[in-house]
């Protein structure tokens, strides 16, 4: 898909390239939001103007937000890698002055992985009904969908209670 981008932006006259390095870069952050990946690219471009674009023009450009360590590392705990996991709220962590936000949005995405796994176990099976009934939006409904196998409503549970107790030890001072 980003090869198919590109030659398009070829076709319009944008004569760039993404090199190795900032190809990989780019595919991190970006993950599988088909509709980001066309207008990041698009806004690399036009920056980038002509030539090969950088991996310092993707870190410049494309920040990594929380939400996107969350979901990345609700991924890695999903394919049972917890080194990556952790290290990405690490490093989350020391770019932060604060855990508490990243623990909120930990307990945020966890609270929508428990209301989808409500809406399939009640017997929806398409992202855009499950959307509907969990009430969150169809995209976040289908990345949840493909992890919900890997967090079983205990899992699940227990990692909320996990979360509010780190979150009642930040805020004592422990």
């Amino acid at each position: 898909l980003l090869r198919e981008k590109l030659s398009a932006l070829l076709a319009d006259g944008c004569a760039v390239s993404l090199a190795p390095e900032a190809e990989a870069l780019f595919l991190a952050r970006i993950g599988h939001d088909t509709a980001r990946l066309f207008t990041e690219l698009e806004r690399l471009a036009a920056f980038q103007g002509e030539g090969i674009i950088t991996e310092e023009s993707v870190e410049l450009l494309l920040k990594e937000t929380a939400e996107d360590t969350a979901f990345q590392a609700l991924d890695a705990l999903a394919s049972g890698d917890r080194k990556r996991a952790t290290l990405l709220f690490r490093n989350a962590q020391v770019a932060k002055e604060s855990a508490l936000p990243l623990l909120g949005l930990c307990a945020w995405q966890l609270r929508q992985l428990l209301l989808v796994r409500e809406a399939y176990d009640q017997g929806s099976r398409q992202p855009q009904a499950i959307a509907q009934a969990a009430g969150v939006a169809p995209f976040v409904a289908g990345k949840l969908l493909r992890i919900i196998g890997s967090f079983p409503r205990q899992r699940s549970e227990q990692g909320l209670r996990l979360l509010a107790g780190y979150d009642a030890d930040i805020k004592q001072g422990a």
